[in-house]
């Protein structure tokens, strides 16, 4: 179903800005949120796998937008998101956890850590229905992203040493992420328009890290500032 939505959008999109209203603009975004960790899968030496934990996520881009009849409009964006998550597991005893009579008492703070930098490169499609009220305009948005995992970073860190794993990415998969969006913008200095709206992006595609078997994929909620002119 997403190879069809993949090839049917920038047909629609394509049309859109050859056959639409002839009132452009470009829109520089920059966002921030959390990327949350969704369906993380630890290397099995590393059990238990104890929690996961967000990091903060920052996103920058520019978008082409095409202005369409009864206040619509069709967006390409070009964008960049810079994600990560900690994980944890109590996969090492150390000394201070053993009680002296042949016992374990796991002390979390002492857990071994996974730091994890993740930075996804995108296409972004979608679509935004804008409301005219005086001087403010709520709108809704729905996109969808196709990009590719460009970078990544992995540390492990226990209470004796810290350790970088080797900078390569198994699979090649398209990241396909959905991007649904509610938001506000006005119109300052004739077309020149400021939105702030809030949004999310739900990673449908996991990362596979080379010889690690990591695997992980995202969901990011944040905000977003833009500036179209």
């Amino acid at each position: 179903m997403f190879k069809k939505i993949a090839l049917f959008l920038p047909a629609v999109f394509l049309a859109s800005f050859l056959f639409g209203q002839k009132k452009y603009q470009v829109e520089v975004v920059v966002g921030g949120g959390f990327s949350v960790p969704n369906s993380v899968e630890m290397p099995k030496i590393w059990q238990p796998h104890t929690q996961d934990a967000s990091k903060i996520a920052a996103t920058f881009g520019l978008r082409f937008i095409s202005n369409l009849p009864k206040n619509w409009q069709a967006r390409l964006g070009f964008e960049g998101s810079f994600l990560g998550f900690d994980a944890f597991c109590d996969c090492t005893q150390w000394g201070e956890e053993h009680d002296g009579n042949g016992g374990y008492l796991r002390k979390p703070e002492l857990d071994n850590k996974f730091s994890n930098q993740t930075a996804v490169w995108e296409i972004s499609l979608a679509t935004r229905k804008n409301w005219e009220r005086k001087n403010w305009l709520p709108f809704l948005e729905f996109g969808i992203g196709l990009g590719a995992v460009g970078w990544y970073k992995m540390m492990a860190y226990t209470s004796a040493a810290q350790y970088q794993y080797p900078k390569k990415i198994e699979n090649t998969k398209i990241q396909v992420s959905l991007r649904p969006a509610i938001g506000m913008s006005k119109k300052i200095f004739g077309k020149k328009t400021l939105s702030f709206a809030a949004v999310s992006k739900v990673f449908l595609t996991e990362v596979k890290l080379e010889n690690l078997d990591w695997k992980y994929r995202f969901f990011v909620p944040g905000l977003e500032l833009g500036w179209s002119f």
